[in-house]
C-alpha cells in the first residue's frame, strides 16, 4: 500500500510540474499575440475545484461503473474575448470499484493535464472546450496497471459570484494499454473557488457629474451717446385754403329796382382816407364796419384806385386785437353759376392777399364765394352788373365789456 501512495504522490507532483510549463508556455504566447492589440491587458486567476461524478469503463477491463472524487488546480489567463483566453488544468481523481465477474476491489486513480479554452470568459455562464493527456493506475489483484492517455470533452461553467462557480464536465478519455485502446468516459460536478481578485467587475463607470455652469460676463455694449439734431428751421404756415360756400342758386325772377339806403355817415379814423373812386364804408352800433371794391368785368385784380382804402382797413384791424374780417365775393349773372361762383372766391382771396402782405393776419381773415347769388343792383344793364362786380369785408370788433 505505501508503495501505491508513493507512485501517486509522484504522479501529482509531475502533474504540477507540467501544468506549471504549459501555463507559463500559454501565458507568453497570448501576451505575444496581444501586445500589439489595443485591447485590455489580459487578467490570470488561480481557482480550485473539489468535484464529484462518475467514471464509466467501456473498455476490455471487465470493471463495473463506479463514482469520483477529484480536485482540479487551474491557472486561467482571461483576455478581452476568445482569440485571448486560455486555461491550463491540472487534474486528480480517485476512484474505487469491483470487477464484473466477482467482488474483487479495483483501487484507481487518474492523472492529467488539460488546456481550457473557454467561449465567453467574461460572462457569467461560460462554456468552454477542453482537451489534454494524462495517466491512470489501477490496482487490481495486486498488480498496478499504469496506462497513458488521452482525452477530449467540454464543460459549462456559471459564476454564482466573482470568485464563485458551478461546474459540470464530460470527457472522452483513450486509455492505453499495451497495444489495445480502451475508450472511458467520465461525468463530474464541481464548484470553483477563485482566488483573489483574479474575475474582478469591470469597474463601474463614475457617475458622468455635468461641470458647473461658468458664468458668462457679458460686456455691456456702450452706445455712443446721440448727436443732437439740431431743430429745424420753422417753416412759415401757408395761409389757409379759402372756402367755398357754394350757395343756392337763384330762381330767375322778374328783378325789381333794389329798395334805397339810408345814407350813414362814416365814423372817422384816426387818420382820414379818401377814396379815388366810389367806396361804401359803414359802421354800424355794433362796430360793424363795411367795406366793398368793385371789380372789372371777369376780372380778380384790384384797381390800384382802392391802395389808400385798403391800407386804411388793414390799419384798423392790426389796431383792433379783437378784430375778425370776413371777405365775400360776388359777380355779375352773365355766365354759369360755376365758373361765377368759382370767380367770387378769387375776388375774395385777392382782397384778402392785398391785407395780409398790408401785415393782417391771416388768420383772423375768412372768405366765402356767393357767385350771382347775390345781386344788390339789377343785372339787366351795365350799371347794375358793375355794381354786382364786388368783395365785400365785414369788419367785426369785439368791445370789451
Amino acid at each position: 500500500m505505501n508503495w501505491i501512495l508513493r507512485r501517486i504522490l509522484s504522479r501529482v507532483i509531475r502533474g504540477i510540474i507540467i501544468a506549471n510549463i504549459l501555463s507559463l508556455f500559454l501565458s507568453s504566447s497570448v501576451f505575444a499575440a496581444t501586445e500589439n492589440k489595443k485591447q485590455n491587458i489580459p487578467t490570470s486567476s488561480i481557482s480550485l475545484t473539489p468535484v464529484i461524478g462518475g467514471y464509466l469503463f467501456a473498455g476490455s477491463e471487465s470493471l463495473n461503473p463506479t463514482i469520483l472524487y477529484g480536485l482540479k488546480l487551474s491557472y486561467d489567463m482571461i483576455g478581452v474575448g476568445i482569440s485571448d483566453t486560455l486555461g491550463v488544468e491540472g487534474t486528480f481523481d480517485y476512484f474505487s470499484t469491483t470487477t464484473k465477474s466477482g467482488s474483487k476491489k479495483v483501487d484507481g486513480a487518474l492523472f492529467r493535464v488539460d488546456a481550457i479554452y473557454s467561449v465567453t470568459p467574461r460572462n457569467k455562464l461560460v462554456p468552454f472546450l477542453a482537451v489534454g493527456i494524462g495517466d491512470i493506475l489501477v490496482n487490481k489483484d495486486s498488480t498496478l496497471d499504469n496506462s497513458p492517455l488521452l482525452n477530449y470533452g467540454i464543460g459549462l461553467k456559471y459564476y454564482l459570484q466573482d470568485y464563485l462557480a458551478v461546474r459540470a464536465d464530460v470527457r472522452h478519455l483513450f486509455v492505453y494499454n499495451s497495444v489495445s485502446t480502451r475508450n472511458n468516459f467520465e461525468l463530474s460536478m464541481g464548484l470553483t473557488y477563485v482566488f483573489g481578485k483574479e474575475r474582478k467587475k469591470t469597474p463601474a463607470q463614475p457617475p458622468v457629474v455635468p461641470p458647473k455652469p461658468v458664468p458668462v460676463v457679458v460686456e455691456p455694449v456702450l452706445t455712443p451717446a446721440p448727436v443732437p439734431t439740431p431743430a429745424p428751421a420753422p417753416v412759415p404756415t401757408p395761409a389757409p385754403e379759402p372756402v367755398i360756400e357754394t350757395a343756392p342758386l337763384p330762381i330767375p325772377a322778374v328783378e325789381s329796382p333794389p329798395a334805397p339806403v339810408a345814407p350813414v355817415e362814416p365814423t372817422p379814423v384816426s387818420a382820414p382816407v379818401q377814396a379815388q373812386k366810389k367806396a361804401v364804408v359803414t359802421l354800424d352800433r355794433n362796430l360793424m364796419r363795411n367795406e366793398s371794391i368793385e371789380f372789372e368785368f371777369a376780372k380778380t385784380v384790384m384797381d390800384s384806385s382802392y391802395d389808400d382804402s385798403l391800407k386804411a382797413t388793414a390799419a384798423l384791424i392790426n389796431s383792433s386785437p379783437n378784430a375778425t374780417i370776413r371777405i365775400e365775393g360776388h359777380t355779375d349773372s352773365i355766365g354759369s353759376s360755376a365758373a361765377n361762383l368759382s370767380l367770387s372766391v378769387k375776388r375774395a382771396i385777392s382782397f384778402k392777399n392785398g391785407l395780409v402782405k398790408l401785415g393782417v393776419d391771416p388768420g383772423k381773415v375768412t372768405i366765402k364765394g356767393y357767385g350771382f347769388a347775390k345781386p344788390i343792383a339789377n343785372n339787366s344793364t351795365e350799371e347794375g352788373r358793375k355794381k354786382n362786380r364786388r368783395a365785400v369785408a365785414v369788419i367785426v370788433i369785439k368791445q370789451k365789456k
